[in-house]
């Protein structure tokens, strides 16, 4: 009797022990359940996962309506999905628990830039350049945005200061070259296209934009050395083929000019 008391009493600790063991538990996961909703958020993000991300990041804010990272990753989420009134809201919410983060300046200007709302752009990618004026991308997309709205001088300063930064940055020294021609200098481009290509030797689009500047110059020869090389590295590049089409024109190249055409 004696054994079988004990062994009832072995038994009702344990399960007394369990049972405190689980209220433990379940405080400490509803005490961390936060980051765990964030953490699981971003990783559905990464995965690509948009419409399961936003669920658990709306549900980490309703436990924590101050999570920042959470806000910065539900606007993300938002504008991938094309909800871009709601992630600039998401943002907003960023920049009022953390007046710093360039990071939702850069995405806000992403977002008017998805919008085609380029004036907005640029002042909210200038804002994040005064939060961070060493980021040499944050600057290059104020060049960027400058140009879709054709403001191709004010686009140079730009570019500039993001060649300052990275005197190797391709696509900088690209668009500056883009810049040069559109102010009527193509000849004055050449300069940013080789340095571009000293910077990455397969760096088609400036073989290509260095053929359109030797062309403009009438230099058709070298410029058509240019688009082959373009060619050379993207036989795909349909741009580099329309123009190489166009300067075997004009030396007079017929047949090998609709040959090209023919692959168009």
């Amino acid at each position: 009797m004696l054994k079988i008391d004990i062994r009832k009493g072995f038994v009702a600790l344990t399960l007394c022990t369990f049972a405190l063991c689980t209220i433990a538990l379940a405080a400490n996961e509803t005490e961390l359940e936060p980051d765990y909703l964030y953490w699981k958020g971003t990783k559905l993000y990464g995965e690509k996962n948009y419409e399961e991300a936003l669920d658990y990041l709306d549900r980490a804010l309703a436990q924590d309506a101050n999570y920042t990272n959470a806000w910065l990753y539900r606007g993300h989420a938002q504008k991938v999905l094309k909800s871009y009134n709601k992630s600039l809201e998401s943002y907003d919410k960023v920049l009022e628990l953390d007046p710093n983060s360039h990071s939702a300046w850069h995405n806000k200007a992403d977002v008017y830039s998805r919008q085609k709302d380029y004036e907005s752009a640029i002042a909210a990618e200038l804002e994040a350049t005064n939060l961070s004026a060493n980021s040499k991308y944050y600057w290059y997309m104020v060049g960027y945005y400058q140009q879709r709205m054709g403001e191709f001088e004010a686009s140079l300063n730009a570019f500039d200061k993001a060649i300052d930064i990275d005197p190797a940055y391709k696509d900088a020294l690209y668009r500056k070259g883009v810049s040069i021609m559109a102010t009527g200098n193509p000849m004055g481009a050449i300069t940013c296209y080789d340095d571009a290509i000293e910077a990455d030797p397969d760096y088609y689009l400036a073989y290509n934009a260095k053929g359109l500047a030797l062309e403009t110059g009438g230099q058709y020869a070298e410029a058509l050395n240019n688009y082959d090389k373009a060619l050379e590295i993207r036989s795909t590049y349909t741009q580099a083929k329309n123009n190489r089409m166009h300067v075997l024109l004009r030396l007079k190249n017929y047949k090998d000019s609709m040959e090209c055409f023919m692959t168009l």
